[in-house]
């Protein structure tokens, strides 16, 4: 089954050997990665390369790592936040 139509009704696809899960046919490399080939997507498929654009790979959120913010720029937007909202308080 491709796993960007996930049809599997094709009849070509292309396996990855990189993770040796994932398959996508012919139709869907041309339509959707048009810069690649097919040699491409059997060294690594665009999931491997962290860039697959299916729809169960988009609505995945990635896990966004918080910023560290230092004292000195921390406490002047504190400060700022409350000054605008001691006079509705």
């Amino acid at each position: 089954m491709c796993h960007q139509c996930q049809r599997n009704d094709k009849s070509g696809v292309v396996f990855c050997s990189s993770c040796n899960r994932k398959r996508y046919c012919y139709e869907c490399i041309e339509n959707w990665y048009p810069g690649k080939t097919r040699e491409d997507f059997k060294n690594a498929c665009p999931f491997c390369w962290g860039n697959c654009n299916c729809k169960a790979c988009l609505r995945e959120f990635p896990v966004l790592m918080e910023r560290e913010v230092n004292a000195s720029v921390k406490l002047p937007r504190l400060l700022y936040l409350l000054s605008k909202a001691l006079p509705v308080l």
